[in-house]
C-alpha cells in the first residue's frame, strides 16, 4: 500500500468511486476495465521477466444511450401569471408561478385583486343620518357600561 500523497488521494477517492460503482452497473464495468488496462501499463514486464508484447485490453465502450436526468425529461412549469399588487399609491403587477393553488392564493391575499382604488377627485361630505346613528349607538353602549359598573358586576 503506498504511503504519503498518494494514499490521500486513494482515501479521498475510494468512497466516492464505491458509490458511483454501487449506483451505475455501467460505470463500474468502465472503472475496471480502465484498471486492469492501467495495471497492464504499469507492470510490462511478466513474472519471468520477459517483456509483454500483448496487446493491452481494448478500449472501454461508452454506453450508445444516457438516460437524462429527471429535472430534463420533467414537464415545464407553467408561465407565471400577473398578480396586481398595490405599494403604497403604486399598483403593479408582479408575475407568480407555482402550482394553481399558490397562484390563487396569491390572487386572494392580493389587496389589489378587487379593484384598485382610484385617487378621489373631490371630497365627498360624510352622510349626517349614519354619524347620528352611530353617536346615539355609542351614548347607549356608554349608559349601559355605566350601569353595569354602579351594580358591580
Amino acid at each position: 500500500m503506498p504511503s504519503g500523497p498518494e494514499q490521500d488521494l486513494i482515501s479521498a477517492l475510494q468512497p466516492i468511486l464505491r458509490r458511483v460503482c454501487e449506483r451505475d452497473p455501467d460505470a463500474a464495468r468502465l472503472m475496471s476495465a480502465i484498471g486492469r488496462w492501467l495495471a497492464a501499463i504499469a507492470e510490462p514486464t511478466r513474472a519471468n521477466g520477459t517483456a509483454e508484447t500483448a496487446d493491452p485490453l481494448p478500449t472501454p465502450t461508452v454506453p450508445d444511450r444516457i438516460d437524462e436526468p429527471a429535472a430534463i425529461t420533467a414537464k415545464p412549469e407553467p408561465p407565471a401569471v400577473p398578480v396586481r399588487l398595490k405599494l403604497g399609491d403604486a399598483s403593479i403587477s408582479v408575475p407568480v408561478s407555482g402550482t394553481h393553488e399558490e397562484i390563487l392564493a396569491a390572487q386572494r391575499a392580493s389587496p389589489a385583486s378587487a379593484a384598485i382604488e382610484q385617487p378621489r377627485t373631490a371630497w365627498v361630505p360624510p352622510d349626517l343620518a349614519v354619524v347620528a346613528q352611530r353617536c346615539s349607538l355609542k351614548a347607549l353602549a356608554c349608559e349601559a357600561a355605566a350601569a353595569r359598573q354602579e351594580a358591580g358586576t
